[in-house]
């Protein structure tokens, strides 16, 4: 059997799973570029293993005081030809590697992120930062507060265009959840800018002991949805999303090539439900309406991050977002009760799920889970998603039952 990656880099990814062990280099770099002092407190906020690039392992780091800073890590296991080397970016030799240390926001990925930041003139703070794909941060100037986000491509123009009919149908009453009031598509920094949303991630009241409440009011929300006169410009459905878990499944055996019978066998179950299922009804979906997507305030729903939005089957909301509490840490009340309470928040408003299907697309979502376990900087992460694939069986079986 062929090693797999994490037993290639199981010795740096014990090591680069404590921040201590890439630390020395942040601090070295900003004090050989001028960056930040030494004595700056630093946390992770995204890491991922990628023994497929050239860079084995990538990283940021944010500090927050006195001033909110960013640092992009990627580590190599020889030092990185760098031919385009300027001031934002540092090569310092480190205890698991060679480390390319650049300072945010500058991303050759994101060529118009720089302008963004610096040109404001109003508060920064990052959200999310996924390093060359997309950067979301805050902006507040005065008193108010907006979103931007920027992209790699130009897919935030489409995004945009469904963001404004999507909250003409919110203004309407259509939906049962506010959406974000689209502002501006900027094509030359390719950046959407929104209105802040109010509310918290519903991820924590979902865990509380009236998590059941919230889970049929999102069910009900997301049920709205289906509904709703507007017309995404992509097309989603089983065909669609058996190209993403096949794509997923072949990047899993890569890293652990020992799951291979497994995933396969997995691949194909889908495939036959796919084919032997199919939704009774299609309409606008949201396509990734995890949990940290809706905003919860007082007995107000948002939902936000339309990235995905397309035309195609309720049950794949639905299955992504039962993949996504049958992850959730600790919950009062029992995932079996959470799940049945947002469905029942569908039946409540009269959009029938075809029940296999939603198992389906459920076990789509797990064995994305699986894939960002294998993708984790630890060293356990062929284990942690060995467990997250048998998670997917169970599924699929009850999918059977269903």
């Amino acid at each position: 059997m062929t090693i797999s990656s994490h037993e290639r880099y199981r010795d740096q990814l014990t090591r680069l799973s404590a921040d201590a062990a890439i630390l020395p280099a942040v601090s070295a770099a900003g004090a050989l570029r001028g960056w930040w002092k030494s004595d700056r407190s630093w946390r992770r906020t995204y890491g991922r293993f990628t023994p497929e690039g050239a860079a084995f392992a990538e990283m940021v780091f944010a500090s927050d005081s006195p001033s909110s800073e960013l640092c992009r890590v990627q580590i190599f296991a020889g030092r990185p030809q760098d031919p385009n080397a300027r001031d934002d970016v540092s090569v310092i030799e480190s205890e698991v590697g060679w480390a390319r240390l650049t300072r945010f926001p500058f991303d050759p990925g994101l060529p118009g992120l720089v302008h963004v930041v610096r040109a404001s003139g109003a508060s920064i703070t990052v959200e999310r930062y996924q390093p060359g794909r997309r950067c979301t941060v805050r902006m507040v100037n005065g008193s108010r507060t907006l979103f931007a986000k920027v992209y790699a491509t130009n897919k935030g123009a489409r995004v945009y265009r469904e963001l404004v009919d999507l909250w003409r149908a919110a203004s309407e009453g259509e939906l049962q959840f506010a959406t974000a009031v689209p502002l501006a598509w900027d094509r030359t920094t390719r950046t959407l800018s929104q209105s802040a949303l109010t509310g918290r991630p519903a991820t924590e009241s979902l865990r509380g002991d009236r998590g059941d409440d919230l889970a049929r009011r999102i069910g009900c929300a997301a049920a709205s949805l289906t509904r709703a006169t507007v017309r995404p410009a992509a097309i989603s459905g089983s065909a669609a999303q058996l190209i993403r878990s096949r794509r997923r499944a072949g990047e899993l055996v890569a890293r652990v090539p020992r799951l291979a019978e497994t995933v396969a066998a997995i691949m194909r179950r889908l495939e036959e439900l796919h084919a032997r299922y199919s939704s009774r009804r299609r309409g606008p979906a949201h396509g990734a309406p995890h949990p940290t997507q809706w905003l919860v305030d007082g007995t107000a729903i948002g939902l936000i991050d339309f990235d995905r939005f397309s035309w195609g089957d309720p049950e794949m909301d639905a299955g992504i977002f039962l993949g996504d509490l049958d992850s959730l840490d600790a919950p009062a009340i029992s995932v079996e009760r959470l799940a049945a309470a947002f469905l029942d928040g569908y039946r409540g408003v009269g959009v029938v799920l075809c029940a296999p299907l939603v198992q389906a697309y459920r076990a789509d979502q797990q064995l994305a889970k699986a894939l960002r376990s294998a993708q984790a900087i630890r060293a356990d992460g062929d284990r942690r998603a060995a467990k997250h694939v048998a998670v997917v069986e169970e599924t699929l079986n009850a999918a059977v039952s269903v």
